[in-house]
């Protein structure tokens, strides 16, 4: 039932929106509800740690200066949290993005390069459309995926009752991303 009422929403937008306009120069800001889904390690409330699919959905926004109308660069950050696990990426990063237009034709690539303050680095290429939303407004629907460091901590066996040890391990997920957002 909720994936009817979300397409018929998208399918009303589209509707209702024409083609959209070039980005004129100066500033530009972007606020975009994220959805992100991958294979990750977790723990939850429930049985703690486990290794298993994941949908982090948030918000992000970043804000810069469009040189042209074709290429915006930016700063931004954002929450996401997952929905069924305690873990919330926390990305502060630098957003570079392409704008195409031939006719009606508008599609976009954007790339973000940063670090998750959860736990270390954070890149997430996209590609997708942008259709006109009023005079000022555009609305954005990107896919792609989004790369994200990990950490683990490592218990060790030592012989050593007393001082236990561990290491830490650093590895990348990789998940795939949905953004549908706004610029204004």
């Amino acid at each position: 039932m909720a994936q009817k009422i979300i397409l018929t929403i998208v399918a009303c937008m589209v509707a209702m929106v024409g083609y959209a306009k070039d980005p004129q120069r100066g500033y530009r800001g972007f606020v975009d509800w994220e959805n992100t889904l991958g294979y990750m390690n977790t723990t939850n409330d429930v049985d703690g740690y486990h290794r298993g699919y994941e949908w982090l959905s948030g918000v992000t926004t970043s804000h810069g200066y469009q040189f042209n109308s074709h290429i915006f660069l930016g700063a931004g950050t954002g929450i996401v949290p997952a929905l069924s696990a305690a873990y919330v990426m926390f990305p502060v990063f630098v957003d570079f993005r392409y704008d195409y237009s031939h006719r009606k034709f508008r599609p976009f690539g954007d790339v973000r390069i940063g670090y998750n303050i959860s736990d270390g680095f954070y890149m997430s290429p996209t590609i997708g459309y942008r259709l006109n939303w009023g005079r000022k407004m555009n609305v954005n629907f990107g896919v792609g995926m989004t790369l994200l460091g990990m950490t683990d901590e490592i218990s060790t066996h030592s012989s050593d009752v007393y001082h236990p040890s561990s290491k830490k391990r650093r590895y990348a997920e990789t998940f795939f991303t949905l953004r549908i957002g706004i610029d204004f």
